[in-house]
């Protein structure tokens, strides 16, 4: 968990220093207040807590009695209802794929998923692009699950907790098998797409790089040859790091996640009884807005 927490704060912190400049900094008031004019105070309280579960997702209070027992039952309601099930990677398999359409066409996925076939990319290399596709999972009940089996009190318990979690594994894998496609393809369109603007890119690049070097003297002095290879360096990794946001968004936007900050509202609910209610709803939920929202703009 350590682990986790301090690769994700690698990723976010300069976007969360970002948002936190933009939203919060003295600065920022103006627009603060434009934002509750125009948007009333609700708006202004869930970006100032939107920014905090993107800094920290994984904050959770402390749970008491009748929370705890939900908790529990919680845990093992979801994988009885889903575990060892094939009719559900097979509903997955073929719902899965369809979100990614707005973004690229069929022939663009198919060939995401031939190069996953292919071993051309592996679970590890799309990682380590992405913390955002490293630490993603399909679902909080997966979670839920997972804390069963470090939480277990004795053998027994273990063992049935890790039968459940091993059921879980086919809807893990299923997940990972539609997105995957769907996220190489969006990376790579978006990689070539800003390509086609490396030279522009480049040469704006240059013109920053020989502005900063008037005011350096002596050994400090960048040459014409390091000014144009730390330019091409630098614009080399902002296509990388931009090719990378933008698949990541996508899967975001059209995938089910169990980051707090990728939840509507009505998931982020405290009580364990309303997520008791709630908790085979998630995906469902991504697939409304896709449906209610994505599919609407993107026709238009």
């Amino acid at each position: 968990d350590s682990v986790e927490r301090n690769e994700h704060f690698i990723a976010y912190a300069s976007y969360v220093r970002e948002l936190n400049r933009v939203l919060f900094s003295k600065d920022a008031l103006g627009t603060r207040q434009e934002i509750e004019n125009r948007y009333g105070k609700a708006m202004k309280d869930y970006l100032e807590a939107y920014v905090k579960e993107v800094a920290n997702p994984n904050t959770a209070e402390p749970k008491k009695g009748l929370d705890r027992v939900m908790h529990m039952m919680r845990g093992n309601t979801a994988p009885a209802y889903l575990g060892w099930k094939f009719s559900s990677i097979l509903k997955q398999g073929i719902e899965s794929p369809a979100p990614f359409m707005q973004f690229i066409s069929p022939l663009e996925y198919m060939h995401g998923a031939m190069q996953l076939a292919t071993k051309k990319w592996t679970r590890e290399s799309i990682a380590a692009k992405s913390a955002f596709m490293q630490s993603r999972v399909f679902d909080p009940i997966a979670d839920l699950i997972n804390e069963n089996v470090e939480k277990s009190f004795n053998k027994k318990s273990y063992y049935l907790k890790k039968f459940q979690q091993k059921g879980m594994e086919g809807l893990e894998w299923i997940d990972w098998a539609c997105v995957a496609p769907g996220w190489i393809a969006i990376y790579e369109k978006e990689y070539a797409r800003l390509q086609t603007q490396e030279q522009d890119m480049y040469e704006k690049r240059v013109a920053q790089l020989k502005e900063q070097n008037e005011a350096r003297y002596g050994s400090t002095r960048l040459s014409e040859e390091e000014i144009n290879r730390m330019a091409m360096d630098d614009v080399m990794s902002d296509i990388e790091i931009q090719a990378v946001n933008k698949a990541d968004d996508c899967v975001r936007l059209c995938q089910p996640s169990n980051r707090k900050a990728d939840l509507a509202p009505m998931f982020k609910n405290n009580s364990e009884a309303a997520k008791a209610v709630l908790q085979f709803q998630t995906a469902l939920n991504v697939i409304w807005q896709n449906i209610r929202y994505d599919i609407p703009y993107a026709v238009k």
